[in-house]
């Protein structure tokens, strides 16, 4: 009895999970194409539309650039022309973006990034899990002070020289999670090692259940415990 009742939970959880509603958050300028440089030789702006350079403003800590191609990324077909990125270049800076939705229960967030290694820019600063080391692509809560709870998984790794990779990185919450309805902050970010570190292409997707998966599964608990006990 036990073995049946465990095996028709996974399979009603792998049928809540085929069914939950999937949608891609708000990231306003994730390509960083909304602003216009030139890229002869390298076009700069100090600022980048809904994206915010920091912790201090100016070419202080990072700048939206088009990287020439033939110099930086030589390996990636897709910067030898016009194609704006963010870099972040001088010790804890950052690149971020407040977003409009807050931290929710029960929900999936899956961030991806282009994360960038400059074939003249210095070495890739050292990186683990994409959230944590000197290469950071995370989220945060709290405006900005907390790290995103839940996590679950990350494809970060240093990029081959001149090239951009894309890494994927996962939380999860659940049910009466304690910073549930903080705000959600992008965060791209170096720490003290290394040289530049790039980022384009962001966006971030949001999958929570269907109100009506839920309820489905829940009475199908209920019936699957009654049954239980009636044998």
């Amino acid at each position: 009895m036990k073995a049946f009742v465990s095996n028709s939970v996974a399979a009603l959880l792998v049928v809540i999970a085929l069914v939950s509603s999937t949608r891609a958050a708000v990231v306003l300028n994730g390509d960083f194409e909304a602003d216009s440089v030139s890229d002869v030789p390298e076009g700069a702006s100090a600022t980048a539309t809904n994206w915010t350079f920091g912790p201090s403003g100016g070419f202080a800590y990072g700048a939206l650039y088009d990287p020439t191609g033939s110099v930086r990324f030589p390996g990636d077909p897709n910067y030898a022309g016009e194609n704006n990125a963010a870099v972040v270049y001088n010790t804890n800076g950052f690149v971020q973006q407040l977003l409009g939705i807050t931290l929710a229960d029960n929900t999936k967030y899956t961030l991806t990034v282009d994360v960038g290694n400059d074939a003249a820019g210095g070495a890739f600063p050292t990186t683990t899990d994409g959230i944590g080391g000197d290469a950071r692509a995370r989220l945060l809560v709290n405006g900005a002070t907390t790290a995103m709870p839940g996590f679950v998984s990350s494809t970060a790794s240093v990029p081959t020289d001149g090239t951009f990779a894309t890494w994927t990185i996962t939380w999860q919450t659940y049910g009466s999670e304690p910073l549930a309805g903080s705000d959600l902050t992008i965060d791209l970010s170096k720490g003290t090692t290394g040289g530049n570190l790039w980022f384009d292409n962001v966006a971030l997707t949001v999958a929570v259940p269907e109100p009506t998966s839920m309820c489905v599964f829940a009475g199908a608990i209920g019936a699957l415990a009654m049954r239980r006990r009636a044998r």
